[in-house]
């Protein structure tokens, strides 16, 4: 098997093949260390899979998987190709997993809001609206969000905002386009949208395509205008009633001193409320969602590029069929967390 291997070729013959497989290198890169070692004693790619082939038998009882032969290829033809480049070297660097941000409701602080707002409900919510405009429509909502009360096509800072009739669909458009294109009509079929102006058309995906709403083209930190609260369940499963959900959205709303500026009916068993946190100090931003959180909020509101409900929009079916509910708004605030009214 190993004729024609010189010693003065193959001074580390033995010491390759015998070498202990050690879990943490990994399966890959592994092999790929041992290609690199044969490539540098001069062998061919045949030699280094021979090579290795004897390698992986004298290690195969350490191994935690079976290798696929397909690997062993790829990672010899990475060694033999790449000029000296580990396994994904070149590639873009992979980003660590999203842990992802689990419901930490607090039994004590839902009594205790339970308790302090008890005669407050979704009918009292509406009430406190300091505005009504039951002539917006979703570009509208998003324009006096957005770029400021008043603002005008052509008034004020374009934006990119993402939205869709369906979270597929989604798609990026400058708002003053869209108030233009609305002349005489409006947008009340959009179902989706993200709540806060996206930093570009469109940004890469995980799998590295180009996308209309990913984590690369939503706001950054630094320039998020709201943070949206809803509550679908509460940690036993139950759903929480828009009376409740309207009650928390108070407490959170005096909490802030007045930053609650957008609640929409969803159509369906939630109330999303859209918080102005720009303008706080990172720390009070961190202080408002821990409490959100506490109240049982749903997580995903953190996110930069999560799609909640059009303010004025509709509601689909999951099916495709029938007709849409309205996701009314009941509750407005434009001026709210505005340093000057």
């Amino acid at each position: 098997m190993w004729a024609g291997f010189t010693q003065a070729m193959y001074p580390n013959k033995k010491q390759l093949v015998l070498a202990p497989f050690v879990v943490s290198d990994g399966h890959n890169n592994s092999v790929w260390q041992r290609a690199r070692l044969c490539r540098n004693h001069g062998y061919d790619m045949q030699a280094a899979r021979r090579l290795i082939d004897a390698w992986l038998t004298a290690n195969a009882h350490l191994f935690q998987r079976a290798i696929p032969s397909a690997e062993v290829v790829q990672q010899i033809e990475n060694a033999y190709g790449y000029a000296g480049a580990p396994p994904g070297a070149d590639a873009k660097p992979r980003e660590k997993k999203e842990k992802k941000e689990e419901q930490k409701e607090s039994p004590q602080l839902v009594a205790f809001v339970e308790s302090a707002f008890v005669d407050f409900g979704l009918a009292d919510l509406k009430k406190e609206s300091p505005q009504e405009k039951d002539t917006y429509c979703p570009i509208d909502y998003l324009a006096s969000l957005f770029q400021g009360p008043g603002t005008h096509p052509g008034g004020g800072a374009d934006v990119w905002v993402c939205i869709g009739t369906k979270l597929q669909g989604m798609r990026t458009f400058k708002l003053n386009t869209l108030r233009d294109r609305g002349a005489g009509g409006d947008y009340s079929a959009l179902q989706f949208v993200v709540p806060n102006p996206m930093s570009r058309e469109t940004g890469a995906t995980k799998a590295g395509h180009q996308g209309w709403r990913t984590r690369d083209n939503a706001t950054t930190e630094k320039d998020r205008l709201f943070y949206v609260v809803e509550w679908d369940y509460d940690t036993a499963g139950s759903t929480v009633s828009k009376d409740v959900q309207a009650r928390r959205l108070w407490c959170l709303n005096l909490f802030t001193e007045d930053r609650l500026a957008l609640v929409v009916d969803t159509g369906g068993k939630s109330l999303q409320g859209w918080f102005r946190t720009k303008g706080l100090q990172q720390r009070d931003v961190e202080v408002f969602w821990k409490l959100a959180l506490a109240m049982g909020a749903d997580p995903n509101g953190a996110r930069p590029e999560q799609a909640f409900r059009a303010p004025a929009g509709t509601r689909y079916p999951k099916t495709g069929g029938g007709e849409g509910t309205s996701q009314n708004v009941v509750y407005f605030n434009t001026y709210a967390g505005r340093s000057s009214k």
